[in-house]
């Protein structure tokens, strides 16, 4: 059976802003890969993959802002509910 890895919890603001930089970078080169026609992408596998990362990025965008307003790190959301 495989380990699940566990999540890094962010000491700091500019530490969750640099993750929420890197899963838009992810995003990004996951959505280069993929074809355009009509002003569509043709695959949707890789649409999802983006999108999951930007999503990811989101939630790390409002652990950063929670951070800068001063909430512990360990009392961070720990899920979206």
């Amino acid at each position: 059976m495989a380990k699940r890895k566990e999540h890094k919890i962010q000491r700091t603001r500019d530490e969750a802003i640099a993750e929420v930089r890197k899963f838009l970078k992810n995003a990004k080169e996951i959505l280069s890969k993929v074809k355009i026609e009509y002003e569509r992408y043709t695959d949707t596998k890789y649409v999802r993959e983006a999108s999951a990362m930007a999503y990811l990025a989101a939630l790390r965008a409002i652990d950063a802002y929670l951070l800068g307003k001063g909430v512990e790190p360990e009392k961070l959301p720990s899920s979206i509910k």
